[in-house]
């Protein structure tokens, strides 16, 4: 009598291993920068690793500082936005993926955390950094004359110079 071993149920676990949560250790960093006319006018992406599921503070610093002028034009930071998905493979199973976009805007720059993602979903974790380039301006020098009397017989003029700004919108 021969017996056989089944071992269906290990082809079962391996099919479904990617609803299974990971830790996340790498993420996409998209640069997005904006024009005046609020039109995206480049961007760029990197691949960035991450330990114990952290951006540091700090590495969010740098790469803000690194990536804050494109083709010599100096951009401010508009804001960020991180992508965790940590979905349940419940909520896969009843379709409930669109209601459950997992996004966060950051307020304050500090360190960013990451839950585990399944399997399936991890490569989508992402890091926004959105720059937009600064409003023009023009600006005019006006002069103002102020005149000063340091006593009853000499009178002095002091001529001031001022810069007014005017947006250009």
């Amino acid at each position: 009598m021969e017996e056989t071993l089944n071992v269906s149920w290990m082809e079962d676990y391996e099919k479904y291993q990617i609803f299974y949560k990971e830790k996340v250790e790498n993420i996409k960093v998209f640069y997005i920068y904006i024009d005046n006319e609020n039109n995206i006018c480049y961007t760029k992406c990197d691949k960035r690793e991450i330990m114990n599921q952290k951006l540091s503070k700090e590495e969010l610093l740098f790469m803000i500082k690194n990536n804050i002028t494109m083709n010599k034009y100096r951009f401010h930071l508009h804001s960020i936005l991180q992508f965790n998905i940590n979905l349940e493979h419940n909520d896969i199973l009843q379709n409930k993926i669109i209601d459950k976009i997992p996004y966060e805007k950051i307020e304050c720059i500090e360190d960013i955390h990451w839950k585990s993602t399944i399997n399936f979903f991890i490569d989508i974790n992402s890091l926004y950094i959105i720059f937009h380039k600064p409003q023009e301006k023009s600006e005019k020098i006006i002069s103002i004359h102020h005149k000063k009397t340091a006593s009853k017989k000499k009178t002095k003029r002091h001529t001031t110079r001022k810069k007014q700004y005017l947006n250009l919108v």
